[in-house]
């Protein structure tokens, strides 16, 4: 038997009202759970000095490498790509940053431009394979990844390389414009970069729209292959610049690409509401869902959490991240 369709219409998950309340909590839950952390954390970890000028510091450092990493994969994916080559492009510009650096003696501004500039070339082959051979970003960019990883272990014979130079830590780690870290603030300059971009550009607009519906972009006009080009090489420039930022300050090359793993980044992007299939999210959202979960880190390190509780933080934020970013899509369908 049908049901009353006005009956349909008066149920809460129908109601347009109601579905605009639940995606403004969903919107701003997480910045609510940003401000109850910390008050939390300065409460608990008094005596350790959570709630201070350098641990805050200290936490934007932190920041400074997931935030770059997290800049590249949302606006992929707001085009409607997954860029899972992260760990393949940071180990080709830490290895290459050694190699130029100490080996062959180049200058640090040198080094940071040949590094940035051969992550962005070798991007433009990922995206032969997404643009050209019409495979999936996320199909190709795992392919991808280990080539990568294997390129930069051969460059280095599968040697870490120290990395021990006055000019290169002075520029990232000695510069501090208002008492932070240079790196800071590239960080925060890319983040700018990337909002101007989304909300007051025409490219902007037409990664959204590639992200929504790739086939009706085209129709209107858009060059679908040109935003995807970009949009991996994007990824690839912030990619190198973290992995430049990562390994100045650990002194030493990664074999294998940024430290961390992939998951507490991806699960960033989607806990700052960036939608799984593109074309709908916030960047601004990023940098509160970076900022969590590095709160989140922090605060566990200082209340010397075990590794497991860690990870089984981490988990748990990346479970509902997802659950987030379904219920996101559902409310969108429903008002469609």
């Amino acid at each position: 038997m049908n049901q009353n369709p006005a009956l349909e219409q008066r149920k809460w998950y129908k109601n347009a009202r109601a579905l605009d309340l639940l995606e403004k909590l969903l919107s701003n839950s997480l910045l609510a759970a940003t401000v109850i952390l910390i008050i939390f954390y300065t409460i608990i970890a008094w005596d350790r000095n959570f709630f201070t000028f350098e641990n805050l510091i200290n936490i934007l450092i932190t920041i400074t490498v997931g935030g770059l990493l997290t800049w590249s994969m949302a606006v992929a994916m707001l085009a409607g790509n997954i860029d899972w080559s992260t760990r393949g492009i940071s180990a080709i510009a830490s290895i290459m940053m050694g190699v130029l650096f100490m080996q062959k003696g180049w200058g640090a501004i040198p080094t940071i431009i040949g590094v940035v500039i051969t992550c962005v070339v070798i991007s433009l082959f990922t995206s032969l394979l997404v643009v050209n051979f019409k495979i999936p970003s996320l199909v190709a960019t795992i392919a991808v990844n280990g080539t990568y990883i294997s390129i930069a272990m051969y460059m280095c014979n599968n040697y870490q390389i120290n990395i021990r130079r006055f000019d290169m830590e002075a520029i990232f780690l000695g510069f501090r414009p208002l008492g932070i870290p240079f790196s800071v603030w590239v960080m925060f300059i890319f983040f700018g970069i990337a909002y101007v971009l989304l909300y007051h550009t025409r490219l902007g607009a037409h990664i959204y729209a590639v992200g929504a519906n790739p086939v009706a972009a085209r129709l209107n006009g858009v060059n679908v292959n040109g935003v995807v080009r970009f949009t991996l090489m994007w990824s690839a420039l912030c990619v190198a610049l973290a992995g430049i930022i990562q390994t100045t300050r650990s002194g030493i090359t990664m074999l294998y690409g940024s430290a961390g793993g992939l998951d507490p980044m991806f699960g960033a992007v989607m806990l700052g509401g960036i939608s799984l299939f593109g074309g709908r999210g916030k960047l601004e959202n990023m940098l509160i869902a970076i900022l969590f979960t590095t709160v989140l880190n922090n605060g566990l390190y200082m209340m010397h959490a075990t590794t497991g509780v860690i990870t089984l933080a981490n988990g748990l934020v990346f479970l509902i991240a997802l659950m987030m970013s379904g219920a996101r899509d559902r409310i969108a369908s429903i008002k469609i």
